[in-house]
Protein backbone atom coordinates (compact mmCIF):
# COMPACT_ATOMS: atom_id res chain seq x y z
CA UNK A 1 0.00 0.00 0.00
CA UNK A 2 1.59 3.31 -1.06
CA UNK A 3 2.54 5.26 2.08
CA UNK A 4 0.44 8.55 1.33
CA UNK A 5 -2.90 5.83 1.56
CA UNK A 6 -1.56 3.98 4.67
CA UNK A 7 -1.45 7.02 6.51
CA UNK A 8 -4.98 8.20 4.83
CA UNK A 9 -6.55 5.18 6.42
CA UNK A 10 -4.57 4.73 9.71
CA UNK A 11 -5.84 8.57 10.47
CA UNK A 12 -9.53 7.31 9.01
CA UNK A 13 -9.63 4.44 11.66
CA UNK A 14 -8.29 6.72 14.45
CA UNK A 15 -10.86 9.25 13.55
CA UNK A 16 -13.99 6.70 13.86
CA UNK A 17 -12.28 5.28 17.28
CA UNK A 18 -12.55 8.72 18.45
CA UNK A 19 -16.48 9.55 17.14
CA UNK A 20 -17.43 5.61 17.86
CA UNK A 21 -18.66 6.74 21.47
CA UNK A 22 -19.78 9.50 20.94
CA UNK A 23 -22.49 8.06 17.62
CA UNK A 24 -23.20 5.38 20.21
CA UNK A 25 -24.53 7.53 22.56
CA UNK A 26 -26.46 10.40 20.29
CA UNK A 27 -29.80 9.35 21.09
CA UNK A 28 -29.33 7.60 24.25
CA UNK A 29 -31.47 9.03 26.90
CA UNK A 30 -29.61 10.96 29.92
CA UNK A 31 -29.37 10.12 33.31
CA UNK A 32 -28.20 12.41 36.12
CA UNK A 33 -27.92 10.76 39.51
CA UNK A 34 -27.55 12.37 42.50
CA UNK A 35 -25.72 10.63 45.55
CA UNK A 36 -25.63 12.59 49.11
CA UNK A 37 -24.02 11.00 51.71
CA UNK A 38 -23.77 13.24 54.67
CA UNK A 39 -23.12 16.68 53.41
CA UNK A 40 -20.77 15.16 49.63
CA UNK A 41 -22.42 15.12 47.34
CA UNK A 42 -21.35 13.37 44.13
CA UNK A 43 -23.26 13.18 40.63
CA UNK A 44 -23.02 10.66 38.00
CA UNK A 45 -24.42 11.49 34.62
CA UNK A 46 -25.48 8.51 32.12
CA UNK A 47 -23.20 6.25 34.37
CA UNK A 48 -20.29 7.72 34.52
CA UNK A 49 -19.24 9.72 37.48
CA UNK A 50 -18.07 13.40 37.42
CA UNK A 51 -14.66 14.32 39.12
CA UNK A 52 -14.48 17.61 40.49
CA UNK A 53 -10.91 18.71 40.53
CA UNK A 54 -11.68 22.11 42.65
CA UNK A 55 -15.40 23.49 43.40
CA UNK A 56 -17.52 20.50 44.28
CA UNK A 57 -21.42 20.34 44.14
CA UNK A 58 -23.16 21.81 47.21
CA UNK A 59 -26.76 21.55 49.09
CA UNK A 60 -28.09 25.43 50.22
CA UNK A 61 -31.78 25.83 50.91
CA UNK A 62 -32.68 22.02 50.48
CA UNK A 63 -31.30 22.07 46.52
CA UNK A 64 -27.96 21.00 44.88
CA UNK A 65 -25.69 23.63 43.30
CA UNK A 66 -23.20 22.32 40.72
CA UNK A 67 -20.12 23.52 38.69
CA UNK A 68 -22.08 25.03 35.16
CA UNK A 69 -19.82 24.05 32.67
CA UNK A 70 -19.36 20.51 34.03
CA UNK A 71 -23.05 19.74 33.93
CA UNK A 72 -23.94 21.47 30.87
CA UNK A 73 -20.68 20.13 28.99
CA UNK A 74 -22.21 16.56 30.36
CA UNK A 75 -25.21 17.07 28.84
CA UNK A 76 -24.09 18.17 25.42
CA UNK A 77 -24.73 21.59 25.92
CA UNK A 78 -22.19 24.84 25.28
CA UNK A 79 -21.32 27.12 27.83
CA UNK A 80 -20.86 30.86 28.13
CA UNK A 81 -20.10 33.23 31.15
CA UNK A 82 -20.18 36.75 30.63
CA UNK A 83 -20.61 38.59 34.63
CA UNK A 84 -23.02 38.14 35.79
CA UNK A 85 -25.29 36.43 33.03
CA UNK A 86 -24.50 32.80 32.27
CA UNK A 87 -25.79 31.28 28.80
CA UNK A 88 -26.05 27.18 28.60
CA UNK A 89 -27.49 26.95 24.99
CA UNK A 90 -27.82 22.98 22.96
CA UNK A 91 -29.58 23.43 19.73
CA UNK A 92 -33.13 22.83 21.03
CA UNK A 93 -32.51 24.97 24.76
CA UNK A 94 -31.56 28.26 25.71
CA UNK A 95 -31.47 29.08 29.21
CA UNK A 96 -30.05 32.37 30.64
CA UNK A 97 -29.26 32.34 34.46
CA UNK A 98 -28.00 35.82 36.47
CA UNK A 99 -25.79 35.41 39.60
CA UNK A 100 -27.66 36.39 42.48
CA UNK A 101 -31.27 36.45 40.99
CA UNK A 102 -34.11 33.41 40.72
CA UNK A 103 -35.65 34.05 37.77
CA UNK A 104 -34.17 31.99 34.84
CA UNK A 105 -35.34 32.44 31.28
CA UNK A 106 -35.91 29.34 28.95
CA UNK A 107 -36.33 29.94 25.44
CA UNK A 108 -37.49 33.31 26.00
CA UNK A 109 -40.19 32.11 29.02
CA UNK A 110 -39.18 33.77 32.38
CA UNK A 111 -38.99 31.05 35.06
CA UNK A 112 -38.74 31.30 38.98
CA UNK A 113 -36.26 29.46 40.75
CA UNK A 114 -35.79 28.20 44.49
CA UNK A 115 -32.13 29.02 44.47
CA UNK A 116 -30.16 31.33 42.30
CA UNK A 117 -26.86 30.66 40.78
CA UNK A 118 -24.24 31.78 42.73
CA UNK A 119 -19.80 32.36 42.68
CA UNK A 120 -17.84 29.40 45.26
CA UNK A 121 -14.51 28.65 45.08
CA UNK A 122 -13.73 30.97 41.67
CA UNK A 123 -17.17 28.42 39.77
CA UNK A 124 -20.12 29.28 38.47
CA UNK A 125 -22.72 27.18 40.20
CA UNK A 126 -25.87 26.77 38.78
CA UNK A 127 -29.15 24.70 40.42
CA UNK A 128 -28.79 21.09 39.48
CA UNK A 129 -32.18 19.90 39.18
CA UNK A 130 -33.26 22.97 36.91
CA UNK A 131 -31.11 22.83 34.85
CA UNK A 132 -30.44 18.99 34.06
CA UNK A 133 -34.24 18.66 33.50
CA UNK A 134 -34.22 21.80 31.15
CA UNK A 135 -31.78 20.34 29.12
CA UNK A 136 -33.81 17.24 28.62
CA UNK A 137 -32.19 14.44 31.24
CA UNK A 138 -34.04 12.85 34.23
CA UNK A 139 -32.40 13.40 37.61
CA UNK A 140 -32.60 10.37 40.38
CA UNK A 141 -31.75 11.52 44.04
CA UNK A 142 -30.84 8.77 46.73
CA UNK A 143 -29.15 8.57 50.17
CA UNK A 144 -25.54 7.17 49.83
CA UNK A 145 -22.87 5.05 51.66
CA UNK A 146 -20.66 5.00 48.52
CA UNK A 147 -20.92 7.48 45.43
CA UNK A 148 -20.61 3.89 43.64
CA UNK A 149 -24.46 3.49 44.31
CA UNK A 150 -25.29 6.57 41.36
CA UNK A 151 -23.01 4.34 39.36
CA UNK A 152 -24.58 1.09 39.51
CA UNK A 153 -28.06 2.19 40.22
CA UNK A 154 -30.40 0.00 38.08
CA UNK A 155 -33.03 2.85 36.24
CA UNK A 156 -37.10 1.83 36.50
CA UNK A 157 -38.95 1.40 33.95
CA UNK A 158 -39.54 4.86 32.30
CA UNK A 159 -41.52 6.62 29.62
CA UNK A 160 -39.51 9.06 27.86
CA UNK A 161 -41.93 11.69 27.03
CA UNK A 162 -41.32 14.50 24.45
CA UNK A 163 -43.23 17.69 25.12
CA UNK A 164 -43.04 21.84 24.23
CA UNK A 165 -42.92 22.76 27.70
CA UNK A 166 -43.55 26.51 27.38
CA UNK A 167 -47.74 26.65 26.50
CA UNK A 168 -49.40 26.63 30.32
CA UNK A 169 -51.61 25.59 31.49
CA UNK A 170 -50.84 22.48 29.67
CA UNK A 171 -46.88 22.38 30.22
CA UNK A 172 -44.76 24.79 31.58
CA UNK A 173 -41.93 24.95 33.76
CA UNK A 174 -42.35 25.93 37.51
CA UNK A 175 -41.14 25.80 40.97
CA UNK A 176 -37.88 23.92 39.74
CA UNK A 177 -40.18 21.18 37.60
CA UNK A 178 -42.06 20.26 34.76
CA UNK A 179 -46.16 21.20 35.72
CA UNK A 180 -49.37 21.73 34.16
CA UNK A 181 -52.07 19.70 33.11
CA UNK A 182 -50.44 17.50 30.89
CA UNK A 183 -47.53 16.81 32.91
CA UNK A 184 -49.86 15.78 35.70
CA UNK A 185 -51.68 14.04 33.15
CA UNK A 186 -48.73 11.60 31.68
CA UNK A 187 -47.46 11.42 35.16
CA UNK A 188 -50.81 9.60 36.32
CA UNK A 189 -51.34 7.40 33.21
CA UNK A 190 -47.36 6.30 34.01
CA UNK A 191 -48.69 5.59 37.29
CA UNK A 192 -51.64 3.51 37.19
CA UNK A 193 -49.84 1.68 34.08
CA UNK A 194 -46.33 1.32 36.70
CA UNK A 195 -44.31 3.30 34.73
CA UNK A 196 -41.89 6.29 35.63
CA UNK A 197 -42.08 9.61 33.25
CA UNK A 198 -39.30 11.28 32.14
CA UNK A 199 -39.89 14.68 30.36
CA UNK A 200 -37.71 15.94 26.88
CA UNK A 201 -38.45 19.73 26.56
CA UNK A 202 -37.98 20.37 23.06
CA UNK A 203 -39.22 22.67 20.36
CA UNK A 204 -42.70 21.80 19.45
CA UNK A 205 -41.82 21.26 15.72
CA UNK A 206 -39.34 18.66 17.35
CA UNK A 207 -42.10 16.41 18.59
CA UNK A 208 -42.81 14.05 15.48
CA UNK A 209 -39.04 13.54 14.79
CA UNK A 210 -38.25 12.77 18.18
CA UNK A 211 -40.56 9.85 17.79
CA UNK A 212 -39.56 8.85 14.65
CA UNK A 213 -36.04 8.75 15.55
CA UNK A 214 -36.49 7.03 18.70
CA UNK A 215 -35.16 10.17 21.51
CA UNK A 216 -38.91 10.04 22.62
CA UNK A 217 -41.36 6.99 23.73
CA UNK A 218 -44.41 9.26 23.42
CA UNK A 219 -45.25 12.98 23.07
CA UNK A 220 -47.85 15.28 24.66
CA UNK A 221 -47.77 18.69 24.06
CA UNK A 222 -51.45 20.38 23.22
CA UNK A 223 -51.10 18.38 19.75
CA UNK A 224 -54.37 18.41 17.85
CA UNK A 225 -55.19 15.26 15.21
CA UNK A 226 -54.36 16.58 12.06
CA UNK A 227 -54.03 14.33 8.78
CA UNK A 228 -50.55 14.64 8.12
CA UNK A 229 -49.48 13.63 12.16
CA UNK A 230 -52.01 10.64 11.74
CA UNK A 231 -50.22 9.66 8.39
CA UNK A 232 -46.58 9.41 10.40
CA UNK A 233 -47.50 8.48 13.79
CA UNK A 234 -50.20 7.17 16.52
CA UNK A 235 -52.66 8.87 18.42
CA UNK A 236 -54.52 7.51 21.76
CA UNK A 237 -57.97 8.43 22.00
CA UNK A 238 -58.90 11.66 22.62
CA UNK A 239 -58.19 13.04 26.44
CA UNK A 240 -59.39 16.96 25.74
CA UNK A 241 -61.31 19.08 23.10
CA UNK A 242 -60.17 22.67 22.70
CA UNK A 243 -60.55 25.34 20.30
CA UNK A 244 -59.25 28.53 18.72
CA UNK A 245 -59.73 32.41 19.90
CA UNK A 246 -58.45 35.47 18.72
CA UNK A 247 -56.39 37.46 21.39
CA UNK A 248 -55.79 41.45 21.02
CA UNK A 249 -54.96 44.17 22.76
CA UNK A 250 -57.14 45.42 25.32
CA UNK A 251 -57.19 48.59 24.39
CA UNK A 252 -57.96 47.69 20.23
CA UNK A 253 -61.49 48.41 19.58
CA UNK A 254 -60.81 47.72 15.92
CA UNK A 255 -60.72 43.97 15.73
CA UNK A 256 -63.87 42.61 16.49
CA UNK A 257 -64.15 39.56 14.43
CA UNK A 258 -62.37 38.04 11.44
CA UNK A 259 -63.01 40.44 9.14
CA UNK A 260 -61.13 42.91 11.23
CA UNK A 261 -57.77 40.45 11.11
CA UNK A 262 -57.84 41.03 7.49
CA UNK A 263 -54.22 42.95 6.33
CA UNK A 264 -53.00 43.15 9.84
CA UNK A 265 -49.94 41.46 11.61
CA UNK A 266 -50.83 38.41 13.35
CA UNK A 267 -49.05 36.08 15.46
CA UNK A 268 -48.53 32.30 16.30
CA UNK A 269 -46.46 29.63 17.08
CA UNK A 270 -44.78 27.51 14.72
CA UNK A 271 -46.37 24.09 13.60
CA UNK A 272 -49.86 25.02 15.64
CA UNK A 273 -53.21 25.00 13.91
CA UNK A 274 -53.50 28.97 14.87
CA UNK A 275 -50.45 29.70 12.71
CA UNK A 276 -52.64 27.60 9.81
CA UNK A 277 -55.82 29.58 10.59
CA UNK A 278 -53.44 32.93 10.36
CA UNK A 279 -52.67 31.27 6.83
CA UNK A 280 -56.21 31.38 6.28
CA UNK A 281 -56.95 34.90 7.12
CA UNK A 282 -53.34 35.78 4.76
CA UNK A 283 -55.03 33.76 1.88
CA UNK A 284 -58.23 36.30 2.01
CA UNK A 285 -56.02 39.35 2.27
CA UNK A 286 -52.39 38.76 0.66
CA UNK A 287 -51.65 42.46 2.35
CA UNK A 288 -51.99 40.11 6.21
CA UNK A 289 -48.68 39.69 7.67
CA UNK A 290 -47.23 36.59 9.72
CA UNK A 291 -45.23 36.47 12.56
CA UNK A 292 -43.87 32.81 13.60
CA UNK A 293 -42.75 32.33 16.65
CA UNK A 294 -40.84 29.37 18.79
CA UNK A 295 -43.52 29.57 21.51
CA UNK A 296 -46.72 31.45 22.59
CA UNK A 297 -45.68 32.90 25.29
CA UNK A 298 -43.07 34.96 22.74
CA UNK A 299 -46.11 35.22 20.37
CA UNK A 300 -47.83 36.97 23.33
CA UNK A 301 -45.38 39.22 24.74
CA UNK A 302 -44.76 40.51 21.08
CA UNK A 303 -48.95 41.27 21.26
CA UNK A 304 -47.84 43.33 24.57
CA UNK A 305 -45.45 45.41 23.38
CA UNK A 306 -47.50 46.02 19.53
CA UNK A 307 -45.24 43.85 17.27
CA UNK A 308 -48.39 42.42 16.37
CA UNK A 309 -52.16 43.02 16.33
CA UNK A 310 -53.08 40.07 17.24
CA UNK A 311 -52.62 36.25 18.23
CA UNK A 312 -54.62 33.03 17.42
CA UNK A 313 -54.08 30.33 19.60
CA UNK A 314 -55.79 27.54 21.67
CA UNK A 315 -58.76 29.21 23.64
CA UNK A 316 -57.81 27.45 26.83
CA UNK A 317 -54.00 28.39 26.64
CA UNK A 318 -54.96 31.90 25.76
CA UNK A 319 -57.79 32.47 28.69
CA UNK A 320 -55.28 31.31 31.30
CA UNK A 321 -52.65 33.60 29.61
CA UNK A 322 -54.59 36.41 29.95
CA UNK A 323 -56.09 36.04 33.25
CA UNK A 324 -52.79 35.17 35.33
CA UNK A 325 -49.87 37.01 33.20
CA UNK A 326 -51.11 38.79 29.83
CA UNK A 327 -53.12 41.50 31.94
CA UNK A 328 -53.13 43.57 28.87
CA UNK A 329 -54.56 41.65 26.58
CA UNK A 330 -57.69 39.86 26.28
CA UNK A 331 -59.88 37.45 23.84
CA UNK A 332 -62.24 37.69 20.71
CA UNK A 333 -64.54 34.68 22.74
CA UNK A 334 -66.91 33.79 19.65
CA UNK A 335 -64.50 34.45 17.08
CA UNK A 336 -64.10 30.69 16.53
CA UNK A 337 -66.48 28.89 18.76
CA UNK A 338 -67.85 26.80 18.46
CA UNK A 339 -67.02 26.17 14.91
CA UNK A 340 -63.46 24.57 15.79
CA UNK A 341 -62.93 21.69 17.69
CA UNK A 342 -59.80 20.47 18.07
CA UNK A 343 -58.98 17.05 20.06
CA UNK A 344 -55.64 16.36 21.76
CA UNK A 345 -53.65 12.97 21.51
CA UNK A 346 -51.03 11.60 22.92
CA UNK A 347 -48.19 10.53 20.41
CA UNK A 348 -46.67 7.66 19.69
CA UNK A 349 -44.03 5.99 17.13
CA UNK A 350 -46.12 4.25 14.21
CA UNK A 351 -46.70 1.00 14.54
CA UNK A 352 -45.64 0.87 18.42
CA UNK A 353 -49.43 -0.84 19.49
CA UNK A 354 -48.21 -1.62 22.87
CA UNK A 355 -47.67 1.25 24.71
CA UNK A 356 -50.80 3.44 22.54
CA UNK A 357 -52.84 0.32 24.51
CA UNK A 358 -51.00 1.10 27.91
CA UNK A 359 -51.75 4.91 27.17
CA UNK A 360 -55.59 4.29 26.58
CA UNK A 361 -55.82 1.90 28.96
CA UNK A 362 -54.49 4.59 31.49
CA UNK A 363 -56.96 7.31 30.44
CA UNK A 364 -59.51 5.06 30.66
CA UNK A 365 -58.70 4.54 34.11
CA UNK A 366 -58.48 8.41 35.24
CA UNK A 367 -61.72 9.00 33.54
CA UNK A 368 -63.77 6.46 35.38
CA UNK A 369 -61.98 7.38 38.97
CA UNK A 370 -62.40 10.98 38.76
CA UNK A 371 -58.53 11.90 38.18
CA UNK A 372 -59.12 14.06 35.16
CA UNK A 373 -61.68 15.71 36.58
CA UNK A 374 -59.50 16.97 39.40
CA UNK A 375 -56.75 17.62 37.27
CA UNK A 376 -59.41 19.90 35.37
CA UNK A 377 -60.37 21.37 38.68
CA UNK A 378 -56.63 21.99 39.27
CA UNK A 379 -55.95 23.70 35.97
CA UNK A 380 -58.82 25.31 34.56
CA UNK A 381 -61.34 25.78 37.92
CA UNK A 382 -64.10 24.00 35.52
CA UNK A 383 -64.73 20.21 35.14
CA UNK A 384 -66.39 20.98 31.94
CA UNK A 385 -63.78 22.20 30.32
CA UNK A 386 -62.26 19.71 27.38
CA UNK A 387 -65.17 17.42 27.07
CA UNK A 388 -65.85 14.17 28.62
Amino acid sequence: MPKRLRCATIMLLTLVMLLAPVLVCSGAPQMVEVALNGTEVSVAVNGTLINFPNQKPYITEGRALIPVRFISEALGAKVKWDDPQINIETQDQSIVLIVGSKTAIVNSSPISLDVPAAISGGRVMVPLRFVSQVLGAEVKWRQADSSKQAKNNVTPKTWRVASETTYPPFEFFQNGQYAGYDMDLIRAIGGVEGYDISIRPMGFDGLIPALQNGQADCAISAMTFNPYRLQVVDASEPYFINGLVVAVHKDNQTITGLEGLKGKKMGAEVGTTGMEACNDVKNMDPATEIKVFDSIGEAFMELEKGGVDAVISDWAITRYYCKTIGTKLKTLEDTFQPKTNEQYGIYVKKGNGNLLAMINDGLKKLKADGTMDQLKEKWFGDTQLGGK
